[in-house]
């Protein structure tokens, strides 16, 4: 996909293309072109996450990393285990575990994200994030994903059509003094049915939020 970023006057083009297959995200400015690892959260139990979670419950620091976690979002939950090869829960008053895909997808679609984040894996994309999720969980999520990026320095691509969870995002790096921490980019068609994208800072970004003026039109 090609798209042009418009910036304080100055106006870019560039490319962006994912593969699946590869696990790569490819972005090319001008001649230049840059290759490197990614994870994409999808909707589903995919095997990136399988991967990620045998990687973790392999190491007991990431174990223990995770579990802080999970149980940060729900605290019923004792572990997350493999059984014959699939995603199981263990829970509090419960004598068996059950299979992941029986708890909520907002559950699933956190778990996944964090699982990512403590695998090691420095760029990961995330489509709808708030996708299944009540803004209770949002808010857990969002926390977490900045202090971790923070921490060990990650990367997210996030896409979101929701204004309540810009504002949630919006106070949660308030709260935190989180700075230079974001860049939003705005998508939109322009007079000659082109695809436009308009870059924000994190200070333009919150000035807009907290005067609730729309950034998505």
């Amino acid at each position: 996909m090609i798209y042009k970023i418009s910036n304080n006057g100055k106006t870019r083009n560039y490319v962006i293309a994912y593969s699946k297959k590869d696990k790569k995200i490819n972005f090319r400015l001008g001649n230049a072109k840059i290759d490197f690892n990614v994870d994409f959260i999808s909707g589903y139990v995919s095997e990136d996450f399988s991967s990620n979670l045998k990687s973790i419950l392999s190491n007991n620091k990431k174990k223990e990393q995770f579990k802080s976690l999970y149980t940060k979002f729900d605290n019923r939950i004792k572990d997350i285990i493999f059984i014959e090869n699939k995603v199981a829960v263990e829970l509090v008053n419960l004598t068996h575990a059950i299979n992941i895909k029986s708890m909520g997808k907002g559950f699933q679609t956190y778990l996944k994200i964090i699982a990512s984040m403590v695998a090691g894996n420095k760029y990961i994309i995330i489509d709808e994030i708030e996708n299944g999720m009540h803004f209770e969980s949002i808010k857990i999520l969002l926390e977490n994903i900045l202090s971790l990026s923070k921490e060990y320095n990650l990367q997210f691509f996030v896409t979101t059509h929701n204004k309540e969870l810009l504002e949630i995002l919006n106070n949660i790096l308030d709260e935190n003094n989180y700075d230079d921490m974001l860049s939003v980019y705005n998508t939109y068609i322009n007079n000659e049915n082109n695809i436009d994208i308009v870059n924000y800072t994190q200070k333009n970004f919150s000035h807009f939020i907290e005067n609730d003026n729309e950034i998505r039109d």
